[in-house]
């Protein structure tokens, strides 16, 4: 074997007799892509068979790769030997062995070894398969806990052990010393309660979600000591088992990197070239900048451009250095990298050379793009293998063309290379049209099994063109409203045995009416299973329960003996079921469409309870409707509190009405006692005096003009109640000028300032207007009784989507969380709450009140 595990001249992969008669390699090539490690022995012991991974695992314990004169028991010990025989022999019996092996030789390995059985079609047995896992790993780990003390206290590591709570156990000397603490201080306590990290690249939860989930962790950290010393800490934390593999805590350790850590924050400046190419390698590496200076190289990019005649110089400029061919292009690849866009190409070099040349933009920590990184891998074997595939094609056209399945053989570029008569026949193409079209084919949308749709490029390859294997993949391929169910495979081809595949193998099968059959299968295995809702199939033509899950049992108290065989209704419905929405329920079901119903059922002790049930006919193989599934939910309570909220309104809105009747009724209350107190008096006064003048016709000329004045102030008085009482012609007048002549009655007591830089009337509607003016008139008065005010600044504004009025003054204020008797408060918080929107009033004793309003433009009362 080659250090790379292909086969070299004079070393082969043996083949077991039953499974690989051919002797091309084509679906040993096929094998050999699985990742899972396999081997072959016949029924005397003897390898026959094994896959790539077998043999690199095998090469990696030993350290040689498996050849024709391998011999299994010259791994083993005497004992071992006996052992594993026995396992074979158990095998060869018809059952399975797992077992665990160490083996020693240059170094101490452990094993996992399974074995099954290996049958022929005709049920023979052929011999047994085996695979192989390497558990080194975990064996060792099983080896901490016997850690001495003394040896822990003496590395300068820092090793604290907690137990799964992360409470703390133990911690050696180094740890101390890194923390400045001393054991005694924290044993028992939580690790991350005493000592605080700080996380680089994440947080300490995130931290403890990936250690609870994978029982390990790795990464740095930076404590802070209680001298105020910084210490950059490289960390790690590793889960301890017992003999029964269960955790029983975790193990950290610390090894203090501040020395590194600082010089390697004074030197990062200086890295960043070095690790734009590090990070970027293949094989051939260019770096220039935006100049198209050459910044550095490697050997490999030196030799692969000294093939076409380019010498690479530090400092010199890359574009000059170009033959004229290849100076056009480059050019334009550079534009668009340094536009942000990555760029990969193939190109054919002299002695037929095929590169992948890629092009990386790097950014600097302004996330600006400064230079470019070139690399160059050499795809000449890939682009020979895919030559050979297409060579070959023909040997294997007879064979795939024979089976029932669709068989697919594409290039890594998507390229159809051959397509199986099946595969026509299953998509409904000639073969001539699934070449030019290709596989999936433009027209239809490809679909999981959850009907998400997947992006053709994402079928079979990930980033970078990385290949998907795929076993029994079921995609659909949507159109209109018709779904063509596949069941697909997927694998990558190599015969040459590199690590890189040249080809794909796609085939597939049409589940289109399997699939129909699988999802009943599914829908009753979902029904059979324990919900909180109830549950019941009935047969469509006897309308008779054939089965009930224990939810329905625990909603209605009926059993699956109780109601199985009968008609539901004859037991659920009662003299108070509405009738029309049992036959509504009954015309879906013989129509053979779903419901959705709240419906009035009785239980089984008489209790009644609404339940709502969603009815769905389910069809069988053959698409016919034989069956409903039924599910029920007991919404009684919801229903109950739905009742309660609704009637909480109806009396609520009771509320505001009696307020505004209360509302109206004090109002006509002070429109008499202004009629009666003040303008019934200035009459009575008039009626008196014109009495006089009337009986001293000659000397009444004083009265009569006191008679005139009392009639003007009547009428001014008049003038004034009917301002307060009667509401402004919004459609005639704004609000700015009926609030300027509201302030006006106060002017004598109050200064009142209007400010509206922020109001657009245009936009308010007239009840907005309309509201707004009442609130201030209501607030005005209450400031004018209450307030003992002398300054009230009055403040409006508006945007597109509400309207904002604030009233303030300078009063004596009040506990806004102090119930009051007066119905002005309770007015305002009305008005404003029918057109749905926000009051409140800001204010405590001493500090004035500023009461705020806002009202959304777009409400309706």
């Amino acid at each position: 074997m080659r250090s790379d595990g292909s086969a070299s001249s004079g070393e082969v992969y043996p083949a077991p007799n039953s499974l690989f008669h051919s002797r091309e390699n084509f679906f040993p090539a096929i094998l050999d892509t699985l990742e899972e490690t396999f081997f072959l022995f016949d029924t005397s012991f003897n390898l026959t068979w094994y896959n790539k991974s077998c043999n690199d695992l095998y090469k990696h314990v030993s350290g040689k790769s498996i050849d024709s004169s391998f011999d299994f028991n010259e791994l083993l010990t005497p004992d071992q030997q006996l052992t594993f025989k026995e396992h074979l022999n158990k095998v060869l019996s018809g059952e399975h062995a797992h077992l665990e092996w160490r083996y020693e030789q240059s170094i101490i390995k452990w094993l996992s070894v399974s074995l099954y059985p290996f049958t022929a079609a005709n049920g023979g047995l052929e011999g047994i398969c085996g695979s192989l896992r390497d558990i080194t790993e975990t064996k060792i780990n099983e080896l901490v806990l016997l850690r001495n003390t003394a040896v822990l206290n003496n590395i300068s590591d820092a090793v604290i052990y907690t137990d799964m709570e992360h409470c703390i156990l133990y911690l050696n000397k180094s740890a101390e010393e890194i923390h400045n603490i001393s054991s005694h201080q924290i044993n028992g306590r939580k690790l991350y309660e005493v000592l605080d990290y700080e996380y680089i690249g994440g947080t300490k939860e995130e931290t403890l979600e990936l250690i609870e989930k994978k029982g390990e962790w790795e990464g740095k950290i930076i404590y802070t000591r209680s001298d105020g010393k910084k210490v950059w800490l490289s960390s790690t934390v590793t889960s301890l088992y017992d003999n029964i593999k269960h955790p029983i805590g975790l193990i950290t350790t610390h090894k203090d990197i501040t020395e590194e850590e600082l010089h390697r924050q004074k030197a990062a400046q200086y890295q960043d070239n070095i690790t734009a190419i590090i990070n970027n390698i293949r094989e051939g590496v260019l770096l220039i900048d935006n100049n198209y200076t050459i910044l550095a190289f490697n050997q490999r990019a030196y030799d692969l451009e000294k093939q076409i005649n380019t010498i690479l110089c530090t400092g010199a400029d890359l574009i000059g250095q170009l033959p004229e061919y290849r100076k056009r292009p480059v050019l334009d690849y550079l534009d668009l990298t340094f536009s942000g866009k990555s760029v990969e190409y193939e190109v054919l070099y002299p002695a037929d050379t095929w590169l992948l040349i890629n092009f990386v933009p790097v950014r600097n920590q302004q996330d600006i793009i400064i230079q470019v990184t070139i690399t160059y891998r050499d795809i000449t074997e890939r682009k020979k293998s895919e030559e050979r595939i297409r060579a070959n094609e023909k040997k294997y056209r007879t064979l795939v063309n024979s089976l029932s399945a669709g068989v697919l053989l594409q290039n890594m570029n998507g390229q159809i290379v051959t397509a199986n008569k099946s595969a026509a026949v299953i998509l409904g193409l000639t073969q001539e049209e699934l070449l030019q079209k290709g596989f999936p084919y433009p027209g239809y949308t490809i679909i999981d099994e959850k009907e998400q749709e997947i992006l053709p490029e994402q079928l079979f390859f990930r980033k970078n063109n990385t290949l998907i294997s795929t076993r029994n993949k079921v995609i659909g391929l949507q159109k209109e409203n018709h779904i063509q169910w596949l069941s697909l495979n997927v694998a990558g081809v190599n015969p040459s045995r590199n690590d890189e595949s040249s080809a794909v193998v796609i085939s597939f099968e049409d589940i289109t009416e399997e699939k129909k059959v699988r999802q009943e299968i599914e829908v009753l295995s979902l029904i059979a299973k324990e919900t909180s809702n109830g549950v019941m199939i009935i047969d469509k033509s006897s309308r008779a329960a054939i089965w009930v899950n224990e939810g329905f049992t625990r909603l209605t108290g009926y059993t699956g003996e109780d109601i199985v065989n009968k008609d539901p209704g004859s037991l659920l419905l009662g003299p108070e079921t509405d009738q029309q929405t049992v036959a509504y329920m009954v015309g879906q079901v013989d129509k053979d469409l779903p419901y959705e119903i709240d419906l009035l059922v009785y239980t089984k002790d008489g209790t009644r309870k609404i339940h709502q049930i969603n009815g769905q006919p389910f069809r069988n193989s053959k698409g016919l409707i034989t069956r409903y599934f039924a599910v029920s939910t007991d919404v009684t309570e919801r229903r109950r509190l739905e009742e309660e909220r609704l009637q909480y309104e109806i009396e609520n809105q009771k509320e505001i009405i009696r307020v505004i009747l209360h509302t109206k009724e004090a109002e006509r209350n002070e429109l008499g006692r202004e009629l009666h107190d003040n303008i019934n008096q200035i009459l009575a006064s008039v009626n008196l005096q014109l009495s006089f003048t009337m009986d001293n016709l000659y000397t009444g000329k004083p009265a009569l003009k006191k008679i005139r004045d009392n009639v003007k102030e009547a009428i001014e008085e008049i003038r004034k109640l009917s301002h307060k009482m009667v509401m402004p012609r919004f459609s005639e007048s704004d609000l700015l000028f009926e609030l300027n002549g509201l302030i006006e009655n106060y002017d004598y007591t109050l200064s009142i300032q209007l400010e509206t830089s922020g109001w657009n009337e245009k936009i308010v509607s007239d009840p907005i207007k309309e509201t707004f003016f009442r609130i201030a008139q209501e607030q005005l008065s209450n400031i004018h009784k209450h307030a003992r005010a002398d300054k009230i600044i009055i403040r409006l504004k508006n945007d597109l989507e509400k309207a904002e009025m604030r009233v303030e003054d300078n009063g004596i204020g009040f506990n806004p969380q102090q119930k009051r008797n007066g119905i002005g408060i309770s007015n305002i918080l009305n008005r404003v709450e029918s057109y749905k929107g926000t009051s409140q009033f800001i204010s405590a004793p001493g500090e004035g009140c500023t009461l705020v309003i806002s009202i959304p433009l777009n409400s309706e009362k």
